[in-house]
């Protein structure tokens, strides 16, 4: 959990589609793997920043293969949410890890 990055990025509570996509996905890559995967850089250490995602998901693109068959829920999780992730704004990003590691509480539903 990292309080403080959520902090410095300015408290955000955004909640939309992408997000609402992105959060079950990085929980599934929590249930079997405890530092998140092969998104590792992203989800534990917040590195949310453009250049950073970008170089997770081509890692993910790159490694996939040599965790599939001793992690697929995870791989899938990661090869799923990898593009995602780029997609998205770094606010999401924030938004998306700061509900999955509690600090602001899941909506029910997208307003």
């Amino acid at each position: 959990m990292c309080v403080r990055c959520h902090e410095e990025a300015g408290h955000p509570e955004e909640w939309n589609d992408k997000i609402a996509r992105a959060v079950p996905l990085i929980q599934t890559i929590y249930r079997h793997h405890c530092a998140g995967g092969l998104l590792h850089i992203v989800l534990d250490d917040w590195n949310i920043e453009d250049s950073h995602v970008q170089w997770a998901a081509d890692y993910v693109t790159r490694e996939k293969a040599k965790w599939q068959d001793c992690e697929p829920e995870m791989t899938a999780a990661c090869v799923e949410l990898a593009p995602l992730l780029v997609e998205m704004s770094e606010i999401e990003r924030a938004s998306a890890l700061a509900y999955v590691d509690g600090i602001i509480p899941i909506p029910d539903s997208i307003p």
